[in-house]
């Protein structure tokens, strides 16, 4: 089982410091509007990032909380494909891909017609 912990490069201490940070833990990236534009999947888990390589070094399984959802999609953010292909290419199928958030609440007039 794999407990999921909400990436922060500043946090990633405080897990280790208590034990947290373990063959049972992986990473998400919270990904949605209000969060600045640096914290992103194409910025805050670019190549060279410390989330890159903590991932890379350590085969930690990884997604995207947020592709879609309620109120924080964000259809302007370009998600960078050739960085998403490299994930796929370091964590083969622990490289977990998007969440999809409230896919039933928003089948009317919303992000599903904006994704397929």
């Amino acid at each position: 089982m794999k407990f999921f912990h909400v990436y922060r490069e500043d946090w990633v201490e405080g897990l280790e410091k208590n034990g947290l940070l373990n063959a049972d833990s992986a990473f998400k990236l919270q990904h949605d509007f209000p969060i600045p534009k640096k914290y992103l999947f194409n910025e805050y888990a670019a190549k060279g990032t410390p989330l890159y390589h903590l991932i890379k070094d350590n085969h930690i399984p990884f997604y995207v909380d947020r592709l879609a959802g309620g109120t924080t999609y964000m259809p302007s953010y370009k998600l960078d494909m050739a960085l998403i292909e490299e994930y796929r290419n370091i964590l083969g199928d622990q490289f977990l891909g998007f969440q999809l958030h409230e896919s039933a609440s928003n089948r009317r007039n919303s992000d599903w017609a904006k994704i397929l």
